[in-house]
């Protein structure tokens, strides 16, 4: 797998053979896995992500022109248009590029453009947030190049403004938190109520965090994705209407003053969900690896039955799982109907881990899923050239 300094000078590179020229930044920002807290950042929940060493990484040179310039190498497409442009695209990548800087653009007043290359080595759709990588990247190097100065919590906003505006996510702000802030080796806990994160560090040795995907089409996450928002807007729309201030402060004793059964299943998880990721930062913190692999099948049941957003082929994978050498537990990670299961797994027997949940998927449902092993790894960063074009070196800043 290709470390972060390699695909760096890959993507110098590419910059070079687009351009004839080097760049004069480039951008890194990494992929996230979320150990606990799932479908809880859209309402004011907790979440517990983690960087992973999978990045998206982009070149950027300023221009002084009204053109922008730019090439994905992983959909091997250009983009150049005018910065006044109203484009149509046809690729998703283009949206999150253009949507980043038009937002830039109408803050800023930006009147000129740019040259940009992207490369990645996330896997695309298996729920590691390549698109969060992809918008963190664009906007830590618009924001260098242009000298905008961010605040690094903007970013993260500017981040959900591009979903929701140009892709028509309504996402939470999870995903962009942990791409940005991430630090090496630990995890983030992540308070949405507050705006706040703190590093919690892992005691947990000798075990890894392996990614098992289902390998199936997520048709219908972003569908299933925005109506579970909208129940939870609607769940607390009633509570409001009860003198409850925030969705944080709802207990368990406040669920049957919810008018149907539907919404009650949903913020029963959000409740549950919320307890058991304080449980996990304990475990996590005393190094309790059976523990916390108990929490993490609790989340996927709850996920699985209240919440209602895995699959045949999740749950099979995570009931599986629980069952194989070496696994503390499982649960389904990210919008859900497909997609991965995250598994806390031994590290020395993560051989015959994969050996065993991989025969059982196929015997089951006649494929082979994928798999990955991470380490914990820093969140985005921006890398600016600091030497000559003949013998270019990036400071990392």
């Amino acid at each position: 797998m290709k470390t972060l300094d390699i695909l760096i000078e890959q993507t110098e590179e590419l910059f070079f053979s687009q351009y004839n020229t080097y760049p004069s930044t480039i951008t890194s920002a990494p992929g996230r896995i979320n150990i606990i807290g799932e479908h809880t950042d859209y309402s004011e929940g907790l979440s517990l992500p983690a960087a992973i060493n999978r990045w998206v990484c982009i070149a950027f040179r300023k221009r002084n022109d009204q053109k922008i310039n730019a090439y994905s190498h992983n959909y091997n497409k250009p983009f150049n248009h005018s910065i006044f442009d109203q484009p149509q695209h046809t690729s998703s990548w283009s949206k999150f590029l253009w949507g980043a800087f038009k937002i830039l653009q109408n803050e800023y007043n930006l009147n000129c453009g740019f040259d940009c290359v992207i490369l990645g080595n996330i896997p695309l759709g298996s729920g590691v947030s390549s698109s969060a990588a992809l918008e963190m990247a664009l906007i830590n190097g618009l924001d260098h190049i242009f000298e905008l100065k961010i605040p690094p919590l903007q970013k993260t906003e500017i981040g959900q403004q591009i979903e929701h505006r140009f892709l028509g996510v309504k996402c939470g702000l999870l995903d962009q938190f942990a791409v940005q802030f991430s630090s090496a080796n630990n995890m983030l806990l992540i308070d949405f109520l507050q705006y706040s994160h703190h590093v919690v560090s892992s005691k947990i040795d000798g075990y890894s965090w392996a990614l098992v995907n289902t390998m199936i089409s997520r048709e219908l996450a972003s569908s299933a994705y925005t109506i579970r928002v909208n129940e939870m807007t609607d769940a607390f729309t009633e509570l409001k209407s009860k003198n409850i201030q925030h969705m944080r402060d709802v207990s368990s004793s406040d669920i049957n003053r919810i008018s149907t059964p539907v919404l009650r299943q949903r913020v029963n998880h959000f409740i549950t969900e919320n307890q058991r990721l304080i449980h996990a930062v304990e475990a996590v913190e005393l190094g309790d690896a059976t523990r916390l692999g108990q929490l993490l099948y609790e989340s996927h049941q709850s996920l699985q039955n209240d919440y209602q957003v895995s699959c045949p082929e999740l749950d099979f994978l995570a009931k599986t799982a629980i069952k194989s050498p070496g696994c503390t537990g499982s649960r389904m990670m990210g919008g859900g109907f497909g997609g991965c299961t995250i598994n806390l797994v031994e590290t020395n027997m993560l051989r015959q881990f994969e050996d065993s949940i991989t025969k059982a998927y196929h015997f089951e449902f006649g494929k082979l899923p994928g798999f990955d092993v991470f380490q914990l790894v820093d969140g985005a960063k921006v890398h600016q050239c600091d030497t000559n074009v003949n013998n270019q070196e990036y400071t990392t800043l």
